[in-house]
């Protein structure tokens, strides 16, 4: 049976707060921000330290903000030979 431990915080992101939200190596992060300027900077917070992200994506100012990363992962999947979304 598949475990998960689950280190659920609730909590702002800010660079000022990056290693201790950051911190222990998690082998995920999920991301459920809905301000774009903050979203940005946990992105690039994960990159430089090589940590993989799941982003929770919404529709923002009646925009389907998830059209653009569903249709990569598709392009990126059919490349692979496998199937997303």
């Amino acid at each position: 049976m598949p475990e998960a431990q689950i280190d659920a915080r609730v909590a702002m992101y800010t660079p000022e707060d990056e290693d201790a939200l950051l911190s222990g190596q998690p082998d995920y992060v999920l991301d459920a921000i809905d301000n774009i300027d903050t979203k940005v900077a946990l992105l690039a917070a994960c990159r430089r330290r090589g940590l993989p992200v799941v982003c929770v994506a919404a529709a923002g100012a009646g925009l389907p903000a998830a059209l653009p990363w569903l249709a990569w992962a598709r392009g990126r999947a059919s490349r692979a030979g496998k199937r997303a979304c």
